[in-house]
């Protein structure tokens, strides 16, 4: 009798028990999938609300990290700040939110803290964080066009085929006149025809950056190379773009014939 006593206990938690486990996480989960809806719909404060329940079940970095998405949305950086604390306080390895960690103390002049929240973001996922990487040249370039020059050629030595990273190398090119361009890179490394190759690339992508922007940039790599009438042909392209400052550039390379002042 005891034996089949305990048989049938047995089978009473094993139904049971399972039950009342799965419960909390398919309310934890229908609680995230709402916030998550809440915050892509823009109503980030009621988003932190239901954030605020899910906690209440489980109590970990990916909910941490939302309430500091959400907070960050709205403007309020204190809140947003102590949020990603706490995301990596509980996960030392939720790089996420040591990235927008290092957006929080750029903004707030301290890049150079931002640099290294950043690097770390990297390191525990170079993957992932591949775009902290070109975070840190923005900020490096406020402290000179050398050093960022140089950072960004480091890091395309480790991704050659980053266009996030080309595109903003190239960015700073073309506002100094191209002449931090050294001859080996020219003759040797090729960065101008890589950055041609993929400019042409995302030009079909026009959801990824201005799509008339980049015809500037690639006008640019045409005239600095000599072929003056593929220069004309991008430049009249991005004369027509929705970007007044790129509109501008472009405009007054028309009116100076096509040609840089900066030469090679």
């Amino acid at each position: 009798m005891k034996t089949r006593f305990l048989q049938v206990l047995a089978l009473l938690i094993s139904i049971y028990v399972p039950l009342v486990c799965a419960a909390p996480n398919k309310q934890f989960e229908e609680l995230m999938r709402v916030g998550v809806r809440m915050h892509d719909n823009g109503k980030y404060a009621e988003s932190i609300d239901i954030y605020k329940r899910a906690l209440e079940i489980d109590n970990n970095a990916w909910v941490w990290y939302e309430i500091g998405y959400s907070y960050l949305k709205m403007g309020d950086d204190d809140n947003a700040s102590r949020a990603f604390d706490k995301a990596v306080a509980l996960d030392p390895t939720y790089y996420k939110a040591y990235v927008q960690l290092g957006y929080l103390f750029s903004k707030h002049d301290r890049p150079d803290v931002g640099n290294a929240l950043y690097f770390k973001a990297y390191l525990i996922n170079p993957k992932g964080a591949v775009g902290s990487l070109n975070n840190i040249a923005i900020n490096l370039r406020q402290q000179g066009i050398n050093k960022a020059v140089d950072y960004y050629r480091l890091v395309l030595a480790r991704y050659p085929d980053n266009k996030l990273l080309l595109f903003n190398l190239s960015q700073i090119y073309s506002d100094k006149g191209f002449e931090y361009l050294t001859d080996e890179e020219i003759n040797k490394r090729n960065i101008l025809n890589t950055a041609l190759v993929d400019f042409e690339k995302l030009r079909n992508r026009p959801t990824v950056f201005y799509d008339k922007e980049l015809d500037y940039f690639i006008a640019l790599i045409h005239l600095v190379r000599g072929d003056r009438e593929r220069g004309k042909e991008h430049t009249n392209t991005c004369a027509k773009s929705s970007n007044a400052e790129v509109q501008l550039k472009c405009k007054k390379m028309a009116k100076g014939g096509y040609r840089l002042q900066s030469m090679i």
